[in-house]
């Protein structure tokens, strides 16, 4: 069990802003509590939105400060303090490094994303249609079929699969956002399908490939306009396979933004996943989709896989996430993966936000 997080010193290293904006926009997540970057030690963000975990920093810096002017002392000092030895396809922190550097295991990707223009301050944002790197991906295939994206997917970061025996992990994640208070979330887009919302009950019938035994936990669906919506009241039902095979089971109805704009999740609240059933953690494949309204307006019904979450310092600063003595604690990358991006946190409603870094993996 998980300690909660020292407030203080959390919210004096993300800012108080921050801290509240991060648990609003998690309140109600079913899933497994998400690691989040940029803060030093261990912490992690809950489905009742308090934060767990122990936090190494925030004794008298800020992450402002932290990223301008402490950032290798505090990373030295902070590294020192971490254990050796590494829960993972590791022995320890000298076998990955010998991976990384001897072995030739190491990848870096290389992305710049721009934001999407949404209806509504705050909300959430895919940026699987936006350039310029990755390029940007293509709609889902119609249902019922619908497509299942993998690392070899216009639109994904495209990262080779690991040789052998060998698993694939996230070691460093290095980024610049142009806008204070925007955050992303990098995630595994498994499954995408096209259909209208034109108050019929879809079947669908494509199945994922990945997260699908009890690792599904945390699977979620979410959802990207392709036509703008109408100004229709609509309610969205989803029918699912939960984490643990049960098939039909059903999400409540959440209701439809009206006249959401093309790339913008057209959700409510939560305004990022589909709430799931009573009980549920989370989603292996979707059955059906329907909507309670004729609305003219048509989606991408997405299910994704929360990797992290990053959290932006300041306007046009860089952030360095260490992913091996964190809270990410090595995050696999599954084989396959078709790793992408969401506005997960987005302070105006502009689309003038630019994201840019590198992520590096490193397999063993």
């Amino acid at each position: 069990m998980r300690l909660s997080t020292h407030s203080q010193r959390l919210e004096r290293w993300i800012g108080a802003e921050q801290a509240e904006a991060v648990s609003l926009k998690t309140k109600g997540w079913y899933g497994p509590p998400i690691p989040l970057a940029n803060v030093p030690g261990r912490v992690y963000v809950t489905g009742s939105g308090d934060f767990v975990g122990p936090i190494r920093g925030g004794y008298y810096a800020c992450l402002a400060d932290y990223v301008y002017e402490k950032q290798k002392r505090v990373f030295r000092n902070w590294s020192r303090r971490q254990d050796s030895t590494l829960n993972t396809g590791f022995a320890s922190l000298s076998d990955l490094i010998s991976e990384a550097t001897t072995g030739g295991k190491s990848q870096s990707l290389v992305y710049h994303k721009t934001g999407v223009q949404v209806s509504a301050a705050a909300a959430s944002a895919h940026l699987w249609a936006r350039g310029a790197m990755p390029s940007a991906g293509a709609n889902a295939a119609a249902a019922p079929g619908g497509t299942i994206p993998t690392n070899t997917t216009t639109g994904g970061l495209k990262q080779a699969d690991p040789a052998g025996a060998d698993t694939l992990h996230l070691t460093t994640w290095t980024g610049v956002e142009s806008n204070y208070s925007n955050s992303l979330m990098l995630y595994d887009y498994t499954f995408g399908v096209n259909n209208s919302l034109n108050a019929t009950n879809t079947a669908v019938t494509g199945v994922p490939t990945r997260y699908q035994t009890t690792d599904a936990a945390g699977s979620f669906v979410s959802a990207r306009v392709t036509t703008v919506l109408s100004a229709t009241a609509t309610n969205l039902t989803v029918t699912y396979m939960d984490q643990d095979g049960n098939v039909a089971e059903a999400a409540p109805a959440i209701a439809a933004r009206a006249s959401s704009a093309v790339e913008t999740i057209p959700l409510t609240e939560p305004d990022w996943f589909i709430p799931l059933a009573s009980g549920d953690t989370g989603v292996r494949k979707i059955t059906n989709v329907q909507s309670s309204g004729a609305n003219t307006g048509v989606v991408d019904w997405m299910i994704c896989h929360p990797l992290a979450i990053m959290i932006s310092p300041a306007t046009n600063s860089g952030a360095v996430i260490d992913g091996i003595n964190s809270a990410f604690s090595l995050v696999e990358i599954k084989t396959g993966a078709c790793l992408a991006f969401m506005e997960y946190l987005k302070g105006t409603t502009s689309a003038g936000a630019s994201y840019h870094g590198l992520i590096k993996l490193v397999s063993g």
